[in-house]
Parts: C-alpha cells; sequence; structure tokens
C-alpha cells in the first residue's frame, strides 16, 4: 500500500480469486472482514514559531519571575494597589489583620490548545482541498512541535469525523500518546463541519484553563469571530492566529498575533512579535 494522502480508510472485505494456469476452474472467496488504514497528515519542520513568549505557563520553575502560575501558591505578601482581589489570601489577612496577597510560583511551560476551523475552508459552497490539507498539516506540525518542547497541547475541529461523525475535542495533554491522538484524529477530518465555528467555539471556551494559549488555523475569519477572539483575550488567553491562504489582507481587522501561511516554508519564517 502507498499511502500517498492523508485520511481514513476502509480495507474488506477480502476477495481471493484462484484456478489453474487455464483459467478452465476459477473459484473466488470472499471473507467478510473489514480493517482500517490511518495515513497521518505530513509534518513539516518548524524551527521556531515563538510561542513560549507567548503565555510561558506551567511545570517548569523559571529564574525570573515574568509570569507566574495561579495553582502554586509559595507564599504571601502585602496588598498593593494593583493587586487583584482575586489573589487575597482570606485566612492569612484575618490573622494579619491586613490585606494579604498570594505569591505564586513562577514557571515556562506552555498550555497550548489548538482550534481548527474547518468552515473558514469554504466558499461559494466549496472548499479548497489544498488549503485544507495544508492546515490540516500545519496543526499537525504545530501539535508535534509543542509536544517536543515537552509542554501539554490539545485540539478541538468542528468536523465530522470520518469515523465517527462527531466533532473533534481533545483536551491539553502531554506525551507520545496525547500526540499520536491528534494525529489519528487529523487523519479523520473531512471538509465537512459540524455547525459553524463560531458557535463551536462558544461551546467550548467555558472549559478552557485560565492563561491556556490559544491557536487558531483558519482560512477565511468571518467578522464574527473578532468579538469572540477580543473576549478570549481579555480572559485571560493568550492568541496566536495561523491564516491558511492568500487572504492576507483580512488581518488587518484583528491586533492579534497573526501569521500568513500560503506553504509549508512559511512556517519557519514565523515570529514572537505581537502585534499592537
Amino acid at each position: 500500500l502507498h499511502c500517498n494522502k492523508r485520511g481514513y480508510y476502509t480495507l474488506g472485505p477480502i476477495i481471493v480469486t484462484l484456478g489453474d494456469i487455464f483459467g478452465f476452474y476459477p473459484r473466488s472467496i470472499t471473507e467478510p472482514l473489514i480493517d482500517h488504514v490511518i495515513v497521518y497528515p505530513r509534518i513539516f519542520p518548524i524551527a521556531q514559531l515563538g510561542i513560549p513568549s507567548l503565555y510561558p505557563l506551567g511545570e517548569t520553575r523559571a529564574v525570573r519571575r515574568i509570569f507566574e502560575d495561579p495553582t502554586r501558591t509559595i507564599g504571601v505578601r502585602d496588598y498593593s494597589p494593583h493587586d487583584s482581589l482575586r489573589h487575597v489570601h482570606w485566612k492569612a489577612t484575618a490573622r494579619h489583620q491586613n490585606l494579604q496577597i498570594k505569591v505564586f510560583e513562577p514557571t515556562t511551560t506552555l498550555k497550548v490548545v489548538l482550534f481548527l476551523a474547518i468552515d473558514s475552508f469554504e466558499h461559494n459552497g466549496a472548499h479548497n482541498e489544498d488549503d485544507l490539507e495544508l492546515g490540516i498539516s500545519t496543526a499537525a506540525s504545530v501539535a508535534n512541535y509543542i509536544t517536543e518542547q515537552g509542554s501539554p497541547v490539545g485540539l478541538f475541529v468542528n468536523t465530522c469525523l470520518a469515523d465517527s461523525g462527531q466533532s473533534v475535542r481533545i483536551p491539553p495533554g502531554s506525551g507520545t500518546n496525547q500526540l499520536v491522538s491528534i494525529l489519528e484524529a487529523l487523519a479523520k477530518v473531512t471538509p465537512h463541519s459540524s455547525g459553524s465555528f463560531e458557535e463551536f467555539l462558544r461551546g467550548e471556551q467555558r472549559g478552557l484553563p485560565w492563561g491556556t494559549t490559544l491557536i487558531f488555523i483558519l482560512s477565511r475569519p468571518s467578522e464574527s469571530l473578532t468579538g469572540l477572539l477580543t473576549n478570549l483575550r481579555e480572559s485571560g488567553h493568550r492568541l496566536l492566529v495561523l491564516q491558511i491562504g492568500s487572504q492576507g489582507a483580512d488581518r488587518v481587522a484583528y491586533p492579534f498575533t497573526w501569521h500568513n501561511v500560503r506553504v509549508p516554508g512559511d512556517l519557519q519564517q514565523t515570529s514572537s512579535e505581537e502585534a499592537p
């Protein structure tokens, strides 16, 4: 089998035909065995995607206190006017009779969620197959890159999977098994969307951990997406948009880190600078 194209393929039933050299006594046997072959998307090299500068948050201690993990309290200090009341340590405040603020451990590991917008690759009722495959390979390449950095990564896609017809919902996780799950899901992605990406994102954003870096992979962003991305940014997430294809003019309305991916080589040229 030459697996030249990403996808989820059915093998079977097996038909075995045999006979003599002259063809006088042909025989045929059918075995109702069904199996499947999963062909992963292509993975392109990424030299430096620049994600660590977006939102370093996770398991590894940092030398300098640039970003802090709110799940790891290492002490308390006196309250100052710029502090958030969400970080008040109420028990310590009661003991000291003065507002005390939690001090968090600085960390550097990322937690990233990839969002692939299937319906954004449709135009006038048809989808651009080349752009869609590039978008799927971009998601696979980014997931592989993040896994190699030892950081958790998840995947959400508003597609109808080839085997189940369901959308893709893989929460962030680390390790080889997580990457395999993501690659298998991307192999089964079809151009048929489960609904609008905006509604899909609204349904999933409530379960996103605070501080998660969100990477959106899309082709033609809709106008209604602007408000959603703005709300996510204001709620504590850092955003990176990878726009597939040549629709670069659409980016002017979005004040986020934004890269155009027209060919696989563009993944080698992304920087970490955030749009103003």
